[in-house]
C-alpha cells in the first residue's frame, strides 16, 4: 500500500499548546496518522490527550521540586493522578498503550508497530462481526 499524505493539521500542534504536549503531540502523532488512527476529525479528542499528557508532566516536575511532608504535596499529588488518569483514558482511544494498541489492532487489522495503516477487511469479515451471516443462516426461522 502507498503512503498516504498525512494533512498538516495532525503534524503541527497548536501554537497555543505548553512545550510538553508539543513534544508528546510531535512524538506520537505522525506514526498514529500513519497507522489509520488519527484523521483530522479526531484533532479535538487528540488536543485532549496532549494537553492531559502536558499538565501531567509539569506537575510531576512540580512534584520532584517539593518535600513530601508539605501540603502541596498533597494537593499536587491528588492533582497528578486525576490528570494522569484522564490521560490514560484518552490513551485508550488512540491506542497508546499495549492492551488498547492489540484491541484496536484486531478490530481494524492495523499494524502500528511497523506504522502501516490497516488493509481493507474483507466484507465477509464484517458481516460475521455484525452477526449479518448467522441471521442469514439461522434468522428466517428454518
Amino acid at each position: 500500500m502507498p503512503p498516504t499524505e498525512i494533512p498538516e493539521e495532525l503534524l503541527t500542534p497548536p501554537r497555543w499548546l505548553h512545550k510538553y504536549a508539543k513534544q508528546f503531540w510531535l512524538r506520537n502523532a505522525p506514526w498514529l496518522a500513519r497507522a489509520g488512527r488519527l484523521k483530522v476529525h479526531h484533532l479535538g479528542a487528540w488536543i485532549s490527550v496532549c494537553q492531559e499528557y502536558g499538565t501531567y508532566e509539569r506537575l510531576v516536575r512540580r512534584l520532584t521540586r517539593i518535600a513530601v511532608t508539605s501540603d502541596d504535596f498533597a494537593k499536587l499529588g491528588g492533582a497528578a493522578r486525576q490528570t494522569l488518569i484522564r490521560y490514560q483514558s484518552g490513551c485508550l482511544r488512540f491506542g497508546l498503550d499495549p492492551a488498547a494498541d492489540l484491541r484496536l489492532s484486531t478490530l481494524d487489522g492495523s499494524d502500528v508497530v511497523d506504522q502501516r495503516p490497516a488493509a481493507a477487511a474483507p466484507a465477509a469479515a464484517l458481516e460475521e462481526d455484525r452477526g449479518e451471516a448467522w441471521l442469514r443462516t439461522y434468522g428466517n426461522g428454518r
